[in-house]
């Protein structure tokens, strides 16, 4: 009798024993699949974003403007599937920028004026007024000669 308690005792623990193997790989099956199902798909703005710094690659200078109406400069360091990192030049320290909170990306960067601040477009600017103050100074030549 001793024998056949034995016995299915020992059958009980086998049946136990791989329960929790089959458990067990279920279980890191389900972790990689979680993982995997959280990696953000890219909107289409934030796939552009990327391409484009892509095609710039790593060590090219870059000015991100960023949705809440921020800037980052600084050199290209790292490129991922999410996010990309630069070495701010102001902030002289590596910043983490991802595709989804980017609004543009200039290629190079600019350096910081009392007037534009660092803005890509400065050259169209400063162009932009001097045509207005020429055309308001041919303006005004115009009606003070008539009188």
């Amino acid at each position: 009798m001793a024998g056949v308690h034995m016995k299915r005792n020992l059958l009980i623990g086998l049946i136990s024993l791989s329960l929790l193997a089959v458990n067990a790989q279920t279980g890191y099956c389900l972790q990689a699949n979680a993982a995997t199902s959280q990696q953000v798909t890219l909107d289409r703005q934030a796939q552009n974003i990327k391409h484009q710094v892509e095609k710039l690659g790593v060590g090219h200078k870059i000015t991100v403007v960023l949705n809440t109406g921020g800037e980052q400069s600084g050199t290209i360091s790292k490129i991922e599937n999410e996010s990309f990192q630069i070495n701010e030049v102001d902030k002289k320290h590596e910043v983490t920028v991802r595709y989804n909170e980017t609004k543009k990306v200039y290629k190079d960067y600019y350096h910081k004026d009392l007037m534009l601040g660092r803005n890509p477009r400065k050259h169209q600017i400063v162009l932009v007024s001097i045509l207005s103050f020429v055309a308001i100074g041919l303006i005004f030549g115009i009606a003070h000669r008539s009188q």
